[in-house]
């Protein structure tokens, strides 16, 4: 499975490359980008200091990944709270996080086609630096790659999915100056609603990295 997963990996490389190009085009997309997506948010939620949404299925399947408290009213303090915009269909497809200034706030917009997903970040700081792009993959409605590209390197995700849920990820992580990191994974989920996430390096050499409820991998209302 392991020589599987590494050589969707390589395949998929050609989407890590268009990741790239988006990020060097964000910077003039800004202006653009926001006013089209704000002009399609119908709703907005605010959350607690940790986010709640994250076009990672994985980003909270660690020790310290905790999913911020839904809240539909506004907060007296935004410093450091986050505030997600929701389309007609119940998707996020803006993202907020702010600052100890009220006119500054990071900001990620996220776009959708029939099979792909993207998503652009940006500083909060008045010249709206890009921070960060990333391309999420579909196939039929079922996740296949996650690219992203910034500044100081890329990343890639592959999945292999049974059952409508994520089986197999194998991913890798580049820095410009370093040689590339990465592993495989598999995520288990027990009838009590545990979820596991095990690398594995061969079929005899597995080790569990995080174990907990179901909920923290169910969270994702960024998918196509």
């Amino acid at each position: 499975m392991r020589d599987y997963l590494l050589s969707l990996l390589a395949k998929s490389q050609s989407q890590a490359a268009l990741a790239d190009q988006d990020f060097r085009m964000a910077a003039d997309r800004y202006a653009e980008l926001r006013q089209r997506t704000l002009e399609k948010v119908v709703d907005w939620e605010w959350t607690s200091s940790n986010p709640r949404y994250d076009l990672d299925p994985f980003h909270f399947l660690n020790p310290t990944g905790r999913r911020g408290r839904s809240s539909r009213r506004e907060p007296a303090v935004k410093d450091g709270k986050h505030e997600y915009g929701f389309d007609a269909t119940g998707r996020v497809i803006a993202a907020r996080q702010h600052t100890d200034s009220p006119d500054e706030y990071y900001e990620e917009f996220i776009e959708r086609d029939a099979d792909l997903v993207r998503s652009t970040h940006y500083h909060y700081r008045r010249d709206k630096k890009p921070l960060n792009c990333t391309r999420f993959v579909f196939d039929e409605g079922r996740p296949r790659s996650r690219h992203r590209a910034a500044q100081g390197g890329s990343a890639s995700d592959v999945y292999i999915v049974e059952d409508r849920r994520i089986r197999f990820r194998c991913w890798q992580t580049m820095s410009h100056g370093r040689d590339p990191w990465g592993a495989c994974e598999e995520l288990v989920v027990k009838p009590s609603g545990v979820v596991e996430l095990w690398q594995f390096f061969s079929p005899a050499k597995r080790v569990l990295v995080f174990s907990g409820d179901i909920a923290l991998y169910d969270t994702m209302k960024l998918g196509a």
